[in-house]
């Protein structure tokens, strides 16, 4: 064999190599694969579910139950701005005048904080808060807008309960 040295292992330099360019092969492929897992695919990003739902009563005077919650769907804790955050209640009452649109007029009657009690909410996570609050006479709907803010994002949830 033309190739053979004295003293020298081909087969031996030629496994060796191979070796280096499969690891080299196998960080670069990992590197790859962790870039689309963890960046492209923002799986560490900030995800919340949020619904709102209500429930009015009558006693004397209207009530209305307002039941929030948030779902961490994502794989992240999310801390929880309480200054950004809230509950506003709108309504819309009998003796105000509208236009015939297909949107009636809505006067802020009152601002709530919400989840002032958790400070932030962990991966996989459900919360819930309620809050009370009296409807004054002759409203006969209420809008309810939920927001919730934390990391520079914002998830905003409404909903318009009648009061028949």
């Amino acid at each position: 064999m033309f190739f053979a040295v004295q003293g020298y292992d081909w087969w031996g330099a030629l496994l060796d190599t191979l070796d280096k360019i499969v690891k080299i092969a196998a960080i670069l492929l990992g590197g790859v694969w962790a870039y689309y897992r963890f960046i492209r695919g923002r799986v560490y990003r900030p995800r919340l579910e949020t619904t709102i739902k209500a429930k009015a009563f009558y006693r004397e005077r209207k009530f209305i139950i307002v039941q929030l919650s948030i779902k961490n769907i994502g794989l992240s804790r999310v801390p929880i701005n309480h200054d950004a955050s809230g509950l506003r209640v709108f309504s819309s009452d009998i003796d105000r005048p509208t236009e015939p649109t297909n949107e009636p007029s809505w006067a802020r009657i009152a601002t709530f904080g919400v989840f002032e009690k958790h400070k932030w909410i962990e991966s996989a996570e459900t919360i819930q808060d309620e809050i009370m609050c009296i409807v004054p006479p002759n409203h006969i709907a209420l809008k309810l807008e939920f927001r919730l803010c934390a990391m520079k994002l914002e998830w905003n949830t409404r909903t318009i309960v009648a009061l028949a």
